[in-house]
């Protein structure tokens, strides 16, 4: 009984830990998340090797600069909100210059239909 007792509690911690571990990860490195950016736009915007290598420069590039800004701006919703915005802007205005105008439009459509599910998700689940 004692050993199912401690198994159980192992188990139990083990899972605890790997949930906060993961949270604090956000998906994983920020090189891990700019790949996987990238090959999500390589193929719903039909990249070629040339544009993936400088989409692949940007999201990395915007991905390290959107971490400084939440470390920067942790408790500033307002704050972090209007440079994070500045980001995007900035970054928009890069993938203009590597981009057709026809993958362009297509990424500007993508982005509003992300921002659009994450306002969904919003109020969802508990609250803070």
């Amino acid at each position: 009984m004692k050993s199912l007792l401690f198994g159980l509690i192992t188990v139990l911690a083990f899972g605890l830990s790997s949930s906060v571990m993961a949270q604090g990860n956000k998906g994983g490195t920020p090189e891990e998340r700019a790949q996987k950016q990238t090959e999500q736009m390589k193929t719903s915007l039909q990249l070629d090797e040339e544009q993936s290598a400088k989409v692949a420069e940007l999201n990395l590039k915007y991905i390290k600069k959107r971490n400084h800004v939440r470390k920067d701006n942790s408790g500033d919703k307002e704050g972090m909100r209007a440079a994070m915005s500045q980001l995007n802007k900035e970054r928009n205005a890069e993938f203009k210059e590597v981009l057709t105008e026809e993958q362009y439009q297509k990424f500007l459509k993508r982005e509003e239909a992300m921002k659009k599910k994450r306002a969904q998700g919003k109020g969802k689940g508990m609250k803070k």
